[in-house]
């Protein structure tokens, strides 16, 4: 009994052993893990920086498209960088002039008097013309309608024989279903 009690000690000591090392191992690799996660997490923001700070380097120097936003790259040597640079120049001149100028009212000066001095019978006058030129154009676009509607057009269609009308699928099969032609 003594042997077997033995031999029963021996294999809790080696399972309590194996448990043991098992126990060391998993904490030795969790340091790993924990260690390289720290070192990936410093490279990474490392990188970052390092990015932003080349970006900035990047965009100090460049310029950007006022319509895409995207960065343009001249290269120094640009045959036309020099006119092109003057010609850009120009034109951002000619877009923001008078930006810093003040908004004045206008003056009530010769134009502002010859609005309030207009009376009733120019104002009737002005709105007379307009509605006969109104008139007119309506009376233009109904006789090109009726001579595009004419019988003696070979075609017809609107604006005179020149233009082809478009063919009514529809009509056109009802008739022939009808046995119309």
């Amino acid at each position: 009994m003594a042997s077997h009690s033995s031999s029963s000690d021996s294999d809790e000591s080696s399972s309590s052993e194996r448990k043991r090392k098992r126990e060391h191992h998993d904490k030795k690799s969790k340091r790993k893990r924990e260690k390289k996660k720290e070192k990936k997490s410093r490279d990474k923001e490392k990188r970052k920086k390092d990015k932003k700070s080349k970006k900035r380097e990047r965009d100090g120097e460049g310029e950007r498209s006022i319509i895409t936003g995207k960065r343009i790259r001249r290269s120094a040597g640009d045959v036309a960088d020099a006119e092109g640079e003057l010609r850009r120049q120009a034109l951002l001149a000619h877009m923001n002039e008078g930006e810093g100028a003040r908004w004045e009212r206008p003056k009530a000066g010769a134009a502002a008097g010859r609005q309030v001095a207009m009376d009733a019978n120019e104002m009737h006058k002005l709105m007379e013309k307009g509605l006969a030129a109104r008139h007119e154009k309506q009376m233009r676009l109904a006789q090109l309608v009726r001579s595009s509607n004419g019988d003696g057009l070979s075609g017809g269609g609107f604006g005179g024989s020149n233009t082809v009308r478009p063919r009514n699928y529809k009509k056109e099969r009802a008739a022939a279903e009808r046995g119309e032609t």
